[in-house]
């Protein structure tokens, strides 16, 4: 689908793009580039391609699930389970959840790590597979203490299924996620996640798109880093 919509966008005149992918990268943004139509890119990671108007804002996805998992450490959980999502933002978090572990000298149990196919898929789709995702976690009958849910829905639907075993959150199982989006706040107990500030992001990447094609900017790739942030609640 994402390369569908930019081989649309390669047909039409655009004076500029703001785009984020699931799956789609730098090599399927190429030909829009050679058109030399502005874009900003919100990615993982800094990018520079300094003959072609790009732009790029980013949040470090390691990091978050470094942030998640490193909390839960410090609460002195070492069985931590792992619910991540498809795409390249739910492997960036497992990696970091897989940073963690090896910094604390824990062995990475495979058996507590349960992958879903959630890439681009709506938020009724997201809970459903936390639900799920959790249900597979408890039937595998292992010891866990934790899960750390790559995203708020995941983790409101794992949230469910954990809580309809009759385990109580957190006393008998913390769960921590990333994005902090409203089901974060409306849930009970509330849930401990890492906010990555999408709104700031959107902020500077249409900041950057509109001084490019203003041509207040010209050359060399601008990287502009969006930080993030743990949010401790009730679910830790």
């Amino acid at each position: 689908k994402e390369h569908k919509i930019l081989k649309d966008i390669e047909r039409r005149y655009f004076d500029g793009v703001i785009c984020s992918f699931s799956h789609a990268g730098i090599n399927e943004l190429m030909p829009l580039l050679k058109q030399y139509t502005p874009v900003t890119w919100y990615t993982d990671k800094p990018h520079q391609l300094p003959a072609y108007p790009l732009d790029v804002v980013y949040t470090d996805l390691v990091g978050t699930g470094e942030l998640a998992v490193r909390f839960l450490m410090q609460k002195g959980h070492q069985r931590i389970g792992l619910i991540m999502g498809g795409g390249p933002g739910g492997r960036a978090r497992e990696q970091g959840y897989r940073k963690v572990l090896a910094e604390y000298g824990v062995m990475v149990d495979d058996a507590l790590i349960v992958a879903t196919d959630s890439a681009s898929l709506g938020d009724n789709f997201l809970f459903e597979e936390g639900y799920r995702s959790m249900r597979i976690l408890l039937e595998r009958q292992l010891h866990f203490t934790a899960v750390f849910a790559v995203t708020d829905l995941l983790a409101v639907g794992a949230m469910k299924a954990a809580q309809e075993s009759g385990l109580r959150i957190p006393d008998d199982l913390a769960i921590i996620s990333v994005d902090n989006t409203l089901a974060s706040r409306m849930v009970t107990p509330t849930l401990t996640t890492v906010d990555i500030f999408p709104f700031k992001a959107g902020r500077i990447a249409a900041e950057l798109l509109f001084e490019r094609i203003d041509g207040q900017s010209v050359g060399q790739t601008r990287n502009e880093e969006v930080g993030y942030e743990l949010i401790v609640r009730e679910s830790v």
